[in-house]
């Protein structure tokens, strides 16, 4: 059985030692009509949330499996689709 997942951005504060605390922005799927508890995440992908935005759109239009994200999060940061 499909399993429907939507993908949305997060922000999140982050502390990096010599850099400081910044804002930076990821990516969760969370079940079709369920905004609690994501099955999936990938933080930290950009300090731009337009570029966390551009990676979820991508997730939701191709119905990434949860299993993937991570995989097409590092796709997606290595190339030009941002």
């Amino acid at each position: 059985m499909f399993e429907e997942i939507e993908y949305r951005v997060y922000r999140e504060e982050l502390e990096l030692e010599g850099i400081g605390r910044y804002t930076a922005f990821g990516v969760a799927g969370f079940r079709a009509g369920d905004r609690r508890e994501p099955v999936c995440h990938v933080g930290d992908i950009s300090t731009e949330r337009s570029v966390a935005e551009r990676l979820a759109e991508l997730c939701n239009r191709n119905i990434l499996s949860p299993s993937h994200l991570l995989d097409a999060a590092q796709d997606f940061l290595d190339s030009d689709e941002f």
